[in-house]
């Protein structure tokens, strides 16, 4: 019987694989980025010497693809045997090529999987639902639709005074960009300029909203409450603030639930497109 036996080792803390050959032929050189030799060694076939041929492949740590095909190679070799004076040498299939990525749909922005707003055409000084801060007993004294920094798409600021003639005032805006993205960036700014103290992110108002609260004495004869909250659904950002003066701070727990009221129906009237 005719063939190769592979035997398996280690070297000098090398893998090895050893095949002995005992044909009595000698094969052709092997090798793979010079980690297969061949050795040249006798065998006995029939009570006679014959040459043989010995294959050390030596599989290195970092062997790259090429080497792995060599092993393969010459697995398939021993494993074939001998046939007549020349081996039978099975060819080994290519592996397949890894899938190409197109550039172009790395590069490509994803597509939007939430609706997109415009408020260009909103009217907020009509649409602003005033009854959510009635119980402060206000009377309107005037309207702004802006412009205001930041260049709202929609806005109003509402001047009042109370039965009192305590000054209130509210304003409400909102940003419609062209992506979420951008909108993010408006929605940071708030936090990065505002002077008022946060008090948390609020659930239940979009992908993300939170508040802010102040109190100041601006050396006037009142003292100044204020509310802000804003949010942001996709690429709507609505804010809502509100400043109440009066001879005495009021609690956050006072004008906390009239800014979200405002704020959940003007982020019902911007339409979708």
């Amino acid at each position: 019987m005719t063939g190769y036996a592979a035997m398996a080792g280690w070297t000098a803390g090398v893998p090895q694989t050893t095949l002995t050959g005992m044909c009595p032929h000698r094969i052709g050189r092997y090798s793979a980025q010079a980690n297969t030799r061949l050795e040249h060694q006798p065998s006995r076939v029939h009570g006679h010497r014959r040459p043989g041929t010995m294959i050390i492949f030596e599989l290195m740590p970092d062997s790259s693809v090429g080497s792995r095909l060599a092993a393969a190679f010459v697995i398939v070799l021993a494993l074939s045997g001998c046939a007549g004076s020349r081996p039978e040498l099975t060819p080994v299939a290519t592996p397949p090529s890894p899938p190409q990525t197109s550039t172009d749909a790395m590069d490509s922005d994803p597509s939007p999987t939430g609706p997109s707003y415009d408020a260009a055409k909103l009217d907020l000084c009509a649409r602003t639902d005033l009854d959510h801060i009635a119980d402060l007993a206000v009377t309107v004294t005037g309207t702004n639709p802006g412009p205001f920094m930041g260049n709202p798409d929609a806005a109003c600021l509402f001047e009042m005074r109370t039965e009192t003639e305590r000054p209130v005032s509210l304003k409400v805006e909102v940003y419609t960009p062209v992506s979420a993205d951008q909108a993010r960036l408006r929605y940071q700014a708030t936090q990065q300029v505002t002077v008022m103290t946060p008090v948390g992110a609020i659930a239940g108002l979009g992908d993300e909203a939170e508040a802010f609260y102040k109190k100041s004495a601006p050396g006037t004869e009142y003292k100044y409450t204020e509310y802000l909250v804003h949010s942001r659904t996709g690429n709507l950002v609505v804010e809502v603030w509100i400043s109440v003066g009066d001879d005495s701070y009021l609690p956050m727990s006072t004008l906390a639930p009239k800014a979200l009221a405002i704020l959940t129906d003007t982020q019902a009237a911007v339409p979708e497109v």
